[in-house]
This record gives structure tokens, sequence and C-alpha cells, in this order.
């Protein structure tokens, strides 16, 4: 793959074009906004319920185990903790506390 990015570059260059920018050298603010429509958020609200975690940590774990790398992404973002601490936190609050944001 390595390969092929260089060759592409190269030949950019040589047409003498400005190649874009690498999607790996940019800096990103780590919020993202995601459309749903009501249905499906409804769903995912209940699903992340269910698992008694927050919407935005059940999506967060959706998309890491998406790429193969749903530790790693809770770990960077600071929301990776032990899954019986996170039980417990389940168990001990009231539905409407759960969680950062419900919707």
């Amino acid at each position: 793959m390595e390969d092929i990015v260089a060759e592409t570059l190269c030949a950019i260059v040589a047409d003498g074009e400005t190649p874009p920018e690498s999607l790996t050298d940019r800096r990103y603010s780590g919020n993202i906004l995601v459309r749903a429509s009501p249905a499906l958020h409804g769903r995912l609200v209940v699903e992340a319920f269910e698992q008694g975690v927050s919407l935005n940590r059940w999506v967060l774990e959706e998309a890491g185990r998406s790429a193969g790398d749903a530790e790693r992404l809770l770990r960077l973002t600071g929301q990776l903790q032990p899954e019986n601490q996170r039980q417990q936190e389940h168990h001990h609050q009231p539905p409407h506390q759960m969680g950062e944001n419900r919707g």
C-alpha cells in the first residue's frame, strides 16, 4: 500500500499539482457529528442502555470494533475502565443518570 501511495504522490508532483494533506498528519477535534433517523437513534439509545454505557461510549466501542481497535480507541479517549467497574456503576445508578449524554 505504501508503494501505491508513493507512486501516486510522485505522479501528482510530476504533473505540477500539489498533493493533498495526509489524513494522518491532520489535527482532529475529536467531535464527530452523526445524523440518524429518529428510529435508529432510539434503537441505539436502547442498545447502549442495555449494555450499561452511554450512547457516546457505545458508538465508540462499535466504531473501534469495526476498525479492529476498540480497546485502543477507548484508552486514547480516556474512557477505558475495567469491565467489573463498569458493571458496578451500571447497577448503582438510576437509569436517568447513566451515560454522559442520552441523546
